[in-house]
């Protein structure tokens, strides 16, 4: 068999499967007035490329509520990835030497510490938004 006799047998299978889908062109064009392809006419709803997207800004209630229930993770809301994980690391390793007092009072004065920071760089993130319409990082 050929490679023409297998397309047709598929399109003729296809047919039989679906016979409201048309396998041949129309013979008609579409529009008269335009050759431009049918994806042009179609309106795009993203922003024209010399206009920056919006960028919303940050909740500030999210990022303390994340930051007290895990270490880190307002951080990460706010797209610093890398300090998230650092602040979770350390304060995760301070907590798995719970036996040793220092350790833990060392813990929970950084998690204070980050649950503040958390609300500090929400607030720059917010305000960098507002005034350049783009992540500040």
């Amino acid at each position: 068999m050929n490679i023409l006799a297998n397309t047709s047998l598929v399109a003729e299978m296809c047919q039989t499967m679906n016979p409201s889908r048309r396998t041949e062109e129309p013979s008609t064009p579409i529009s008269d007035e335009v050759d431009a392809p049918r994806a042009y006419s179609i309106p795009d709803p993203s922003p024209p490329p010399w206009q920056l997207a919006q960028v919303e800004e940050k909740s500030v209630p999210l990022a303390i509520v994340l930051a007290v229930l895990v270490p880190g993770l307002g951080h990460v809301y706010l797209r610093r990835f890398a300090q998230g994980a650092a602040i979770f690391i350390v304060v995760a390793a301070l907590l798995l030497l719970f036996f040793l007092i220092v350790t833990v009072a060392v813990a929970a004065a950084i998690w204070a510490w980050q649950v503040y920071d958390a609300y500090r760089t929400v607030k720059e993130y917010n305000r960098a938004v507002r005034e350049s319409g783009a992540r500040p990082w």
